[in-house]
């Protein structure tokens, strides 16, 4: 799914959602008395108390999880054990309790005739659905916020003997800073031939990366007064990093950029066409002006077609340094106190995925990164970080360096005749910064109100599939879709391991016979097919987990609750509409 479909998807679906809340505001007492029935109906049960019950005493054994290694590391182990066992278990017995409750519900009222008395009151067969679900998210949110409230006191009184640093990395809650621009600055050697200079370069550049272009010193450029240059790109792939283009993105290709005079650092923008079949661009003069020791500099505008890497992380190659610049940062937001008095720093997280030259990652082996940032009225500062591959590690540095403008600059230099490669997508691998520590209980309480909408959708399925499905087949609907939404990632896996392979039974087909042969590939089509409906029918249910935020010490965003939020409009309006559509007609005698 493209993301232009998607937000149309998610555009149509929340105009569908409002349209059927404002419908039901009609019944709005109706509804109300419903879901208090509903509400009662369901605390009555003794099988909800033994299931919360089980649930608080697993949570509270989470208090004896024992950790190996060092103080500090052994701590924030046992801590972060202790959290990710606490919301699974909130999580899961929520769901639980949620999908049985629920698919019970509507089909015991009509076995057993209490539909009738429901529906001699003055409330329509929508306003019933509606208010079973809002009665069973009442109460699953409920549960969600007794759990999380015991989890918060289990936390507060366990942490007690453990470092300051460990509680304020754990249950800080600090938010993540994306810098707001990126840039690649590096050194490219340029081949002096008789046409001119010829600068060979990848196409999946990034918007405003510089470079600088040298030519040998015993190179004599061509030209008095200018000297004739041209570009020669790789291969160049579209969005979905194939090879090829439609027609009308072939016939405008070209490359914008900005010439730098070295010394005044006068710019000069130019737009030279490209020749998509070779990536050999017509021929442009420069000014000498612009060259100094046989080198110039250019700042990249643009490309196109715009291109990228087959894979979304790109990688910080030898004589190359990345530039993370951040703006408008408040250092009130972001300054944390530090040992000593008047230390105030600026916690930054680094992330790299981390490539030998031979293409191997570098596993747990530690690396020596070399950041620069600069500090006002002073030279250039260096500070140094050991990281290993796809691990996260932080580093502190002055809050001085962000400037009045709210400015912060950092550079990562990878040398010359280096022995690795730094990944990177400006998205989880990179460079980030961290809040100050926020309320921890206010971040469990977003944690929650997630986590609900998960438990939104599967009540709306649920009371859906019971319109029209009795209670045992409801329940398993919904645990299904449960299941396969929560792998839904190892879906994909398979599906494109499958692609790559060409088969997912490998060369079996072709080792029987004919005709079983036949039989095996129908059979590797059937799975093909029935895995790639359900990665395009089922939600994705790690778009409502919180642990990989609250997990790591961070704060669960206002930005995370919307987009969670509409993701679960669109299932669970599909799904509603699909259970009322069938409700509406269907015949309780």
């Amino acid at each position: 799914m493209t993301e232009q479909l998607y937000w149309i998807i998610q555009i149509a679906t929340l105009i569908i959602f409002a349209v059927m809340v404002l419908g039901s505001l009609r019944e709005a007492r109706g509804i109300g008395a419903i879901a208090m029935q509903t509400w009662r109906e369901a605390i009555r049960k003794k099988t909800l108390w033994l299931v919360m019950l089980f649930a608080v005493v697993l949570i509270a054994s989470t208090t004896f999880v024992q950790a190996a290694g060092a103080d500090v590391v052994k701590e924030e182990r046992r801590l972060r054990v202790m959290l990710e066992i606490s919301f699974r278990v909130m999580s899961l017995f929520t769901i639980l309790c949620a999908i049985f409750l629920t698919s019970f519900s509507l089909p015991s009222d009509i076995s057993q005739r209490q539909i009738f008395t429901l529906l001699s009151k003055p409330i329509s067969r929508w306003g019933l659905l509606t208010g079973k679900i809002l009665g069973f998210c009442l109460l699953s949110f409920v549960m969600l916020v007794m759990m999380a409230v015991f989890t918060v006191l289990t936390l507060k009184i366990t942490s007690g003997r453990a470092p300051a640093e460990v509680k304020e990395r754990l249950l800080g809650a600090r938010e993540i800073v994306r810098p707001a621009t990126f840039k690649l600055m590096a050194w490219r050697n340029a081949q002096v031939m008789k046409q001119g200079v010829q600068i060979t370069m990848r196409p999946e550049i990034l918007r405003g990366s510089m470079f600088r272009f040298n030519t040998g010193p015993q190179d004599k450029l061509p030209g008095e007064k200018e000297v004739p240059v041209r570009f020669r790109f790789q291969h160049f792939r579209n969005s979905e990093g194939e090879m090829r283009y439609r027609e009308e993105e072939l016939t405008n290709a070209h490359i914008v950029f900005d010439l730098i005079e070295p010394l005044s650092k006068e710019r000069k923008r130019m737009t030279i066409p490209l020749n998509p079949e070779n990536g050999i661009s017509e021929v442009f003069k420069v000014n000498r002006s612009f060259f100094t020791s046989n080198s110039f500099g250019i700042e990249v505008i643009r490309i196109a077609p715009e291109t990228r890497n087959v894979g979304s992380t790109r990688f910080l190659r030898e004589g190359e340094t990345g530039q993370w610049e951040f703006k408008h940062l408040k250092r009130s937001a972001l300054e944390v106190d530090g040992q000593a008095v008047g230390d105030k720093h600026v916690t930054v997280q680094v992330q790299f995925r981390i490539v030998s030259r031979g293409g191997h990652y570098a596993g747990s082996k530690k690396t020596e990164l070399r950041f620069y940032y600069d500090m006002p009225e002073e030279k250039r500062k260096t500070v140094v970080v050991k990281v290993r591959d796809a691990r996260v590690t932080t580093m502190n540095i002055p809050s001085e360096a962000i400037d009045k403008t709210g400015k912060l600059v950092l550079k990562l230099e990878n040398p010359l005749r280096t022995a690795y490669f730094y990944g990177y997508d400006n998205q989880q691998y990179g460079v980030a910064l961290l809040s100050r520590p926020n309320s921890f209980e206010f971040n469990v309480f977003k944690a929650v109100v997630m986590m609900s909408f998960q438990v939104i959708l599967l009540v709306v399925v649920t009371v859906s599939a019971s319109t029209f499905l009795s209670w045992p087949i409801t329940a398993l609907t919904s645990l299904f879709v449960y299941f396969c939404g929560s792998i839904i990632n190892f879906i994909g896996e398979m599906i494109a391991a499958g692609e790559k392979s060409g088969s997912f039974l490998g060369n079996q087909a072709h080792d029987h016979g004919h005709a079983a042969g036949e039989g095996l590939t129908l059979f590797d089509k059937l799975i093909t097919a029935v895995l790639q409906l359900l990665r395009l029918i089922m939600p994705d249910m790690t778009q409502f987990s919180p642990l990989s935020l609250i997990g790591q010490g961070y704060s669960v965003s206002l930005s995370e609750l919307v987009r969670s939020f509409g993701y679960m409009c669109i299932f669970a309006t599909i799904a509603l509409a699909i259970g009322w559509s069938i409700f509406r007609r269907r015949s309780v005698d």
